[in-house]
């Protein structure tokens, strides 16, 4: 059963200037993430409930747009899960 989740409400966000990345504060515990390009995009993505599935299926839509379309959707997956898990860890986001 796949997993959905979420991103906490909770947390402030700050857009980094002349990048296309974001720092996450986590006010319970006062933590500071900083996200690259990809990663600001999946933490907008999860306004809504998302998984792993839908988030490499988007990213993959949105590469193709832009003529990027090399990457392998199983990879990009993978790579989107760790990253989730990551972001549970850290407390940023949650099982919805």
């Amino acid at each position: 059963m796949e997993s959905y989740y979420t991103r906490r409400r909770d947390c402030d966000t700050v857009e980094v200037d002349d990048e296309d990345s974001l720092m996450i504060i986590n006010t319970d515990d006062s933590t500071v993430t900083h996200l690259n390009g990809t990663g600001s995009w999946c933490w907008s993505m999860l306004e809504e409930r998302q998984n792993a599935d839908s988030l490499a299926q988007s990213l993959l839509e949105s590469q193709q747009k832009s003529d990027q379309s090399d990457t392998d959707f199983l990879e990009l997956k993978k790579d989107i899960q760790a990253f989730l898990d990551k972001m549970v860890t850290c407390g940023l986001i949650e099982n919805a």
